[in-house]
Formats: C-alpha cells, sequence, structure tokens
C-alpha cells in the first residue's frame, strides 16, 4: 500500500524480477465475503512512470501513454517476460504500507492498524450496508501482520521483504 510516489510499481517489478510472483503493481482487489484475506491483481501488464527508466534502463525506448486523469504512464504486458512468473490471486500474510519519504534509517516496523484502517476506508462509497460488508472486510484484511517499509534503496527494500517472508516476522 503506499500513496502516488511511495514506489508500489518499482518496487513490485524489483521483487518480481529477483523471482517473487507478479500479482499487481498498484490497484488490488479483495474478495468480499472470502474470509481468507485472497486479493485479485491485474498480473498481466506493468504501468511506470517515465522516470522509471533511471531505475531500470530495459524501459528505455518504451512509449509514453498519455493518460486523461492521472499523469502519463509507460505500460508494458507481463507476457513476454520471461522472468516474471505472473499470478491472477494470492491470499494476503501481510499488508506493507511503503514510505520513500521519511529521512533516516531504512527499517521495517509495525504499523498501527487504527492507521491502516483509516487509509483503507477513505475511497469507499457504497450503500450503509455495502460500507458495513467493506469494512468487516477490511477489518479481517488488517488481521494480518501490518508494516511501513521505510527505504531509499529498491534492493534494500526487496532484501528486508524477502527476510520478512522467510521469517514470518
Amino acid at each position: 500500500c503506499g500513496d502516488s510516489g511511495a514506489g508500489k510499481s518499482s518496487l513490485a517489478y524489483a521483487c518480481a524480477r529477483t523471482g517473487w510472483e507478479y500479482v499487481t503493481d498498484d490497484t488490488s482487489y479483495l474478495l468480499r465475503g472470502s474470509g481468507d484475506r485472497t486479493i485479485i491483481g491485474d498480473c498481466h501488464k506493468l504501468r511506470f512512470r517515465p522516470s522509471a527508466v533511471d531505475i531500470f534502463p530495459e524501459l528505455a525506448g518504451l512509449p509514453v501513454t498519455p493518460r486523461i486523469l492521472g499523469r502519463p504512464s509507460m505500460e508494458l504486458p507481463t507476457a513476454p517476460m520471461a522472468n516474471i512468473r505472473p499470478l491472477d490471486s494470492t491470499r494476503v500474510e501481510f499488508v506493507v504500507f511503503l514510505n520513500r519519504r521519511m529521512p533516516g534509517a531504512a527499517e521495517l516496523v509495525h504499523y498501527r492498524p487504527d492507521a491502516a484502517r483509516q487509509y483503507m476506508r477513505q475511497v469507499l462509497f457504497g450503500s450503509p450496508e455495502t460500507l458495513s460488508a467493506q469494512y468487516a472486510d477490511i477489518d479481517n484484511l488488517l488481521a494480518a501482520h501490518v508494516f511501513e517499509l521505510r527505504y531509499e534503496s529498491l534492493e534494500w527494500a526487496v532484501q528486508r521483504l524477502g527476510r520478512l517472508v522467510r521469517e514470518r516476522c
């Protein structure tokens, strides 16, 4: 999770390049009422800002797509990428909020569930019944371990997330 510019796409791609399964680099959808914290994403494409070529030189020369309601982006399909293992859905074990803007040492710290809940609820809409169901699903999602990843280096972030998964906290 993270605000615009937090590095969601860059970190997802960096992880996928090192062998992680790729579900999505941005929006994911929590299956309502599943109880097992399953999310679905668009594993068939990656979307980057044009500045991503500074981090990933292999993206140089890709066409930039103007977006009506957003920033220009470069979109590429994952199918021709032999090193990317796409996965349509997965079960959430950890929720990690990305923070590249906090100065100081890179670290992975516990994140307050109430702050995570507030962040996730801010974009919801619908009838009172729909909102109630969405709130319940978010609460179930936040039963997973919730962290904030404070980082600058993608390499460090990939390694730290790998250690989190191996050690299960």
